[in-house]
């Protein structure tokens, strides 16, 4: 019975998670949305086009410099004739997650944005910061993320898209995604407990 309650949990998490699209330089040098909202297992989906970007984690009181441990850079990246470079990154926590564009001087020129800003570490904080840094950081290589093919996008149930500061939900097609993956989780959950009994 712990196993068939475990495995439930596990797929209902899984179900839960959301993807984050967050557009990278498609309106100039800006990550749009900006700031957006996720919880613990949610894909942000990073889509780059047109020139030259990054996105790199970066540390709060530190403009345009990396985070000191862990976060995730997904190298220069850029749309290969129409279609985007797609950059995923799995959330690990709620804690606000602050990023930046390490190409040129894109950073201090305000191309920043967070997930999960709180009221003590906001983004406008950190926009003064990276206004004022000295110099722009690139990591030496991509980490913490995986870059993936148009095909390979994640289709969550919930798709997360939007421009400026804020984020919009946009559901369409997810009642028939979220149908299909209930009916997974129902058939698997419905094998397990006539396997126990």
């Amino acid at each position: 019975m712990k196993f068939c309650c475990g495995l439930l949990a596990l797929l209902t998490a899984h179900v839960a998670a959301k993807t984050i699209r967050i557009d990278v330089g498609s309106s100039g040098k800006s990550f749009s949305p900006d700031t957006v909202t996720a919880d613990k297992g949610d894909v942000l989906e990073f889509h780059f086009s047109k020139s030259k970007h990054s996105v790199v984690s970066g540390d709060y009181d530190k403009g345009c410099s990396p985070q000191s441990q862990g976060g995730f850079y997904s190298g220069m990246l850029q749309a290969k004739g129409n279609n985007p470079s797609i950059f995923q990154v799995t959330v690990e926590s709620t804690d606000p997650t602050f990023f930046y564009c390490s190409a040129g001087s894109h950073c201090q020129g305000g191309m920043v944005g967070v997930a999960n800003p709180s009221s003590g570490k906001s983004l406008a904080t950190y926009k003064d910061h990276a206004k004022s840094s000295g110099s722009n950081v690139s990591p030496d290589a991509p980490y913490g993320g995986k870059l993936v093919k148009e095909g390979e996008v994640n289709n969550g149930a919930t798709a997360t898209t939007g421009s400026g500061p804020s984020q919009t939900k946009d559901n369409t097609g997810a009642a028939a995604g979220l149908r299909g993956t209930f009916g997974v989780v129902a058939g698997l959950a419905a094998g397990a407990a006539a396997f126990l009994v």
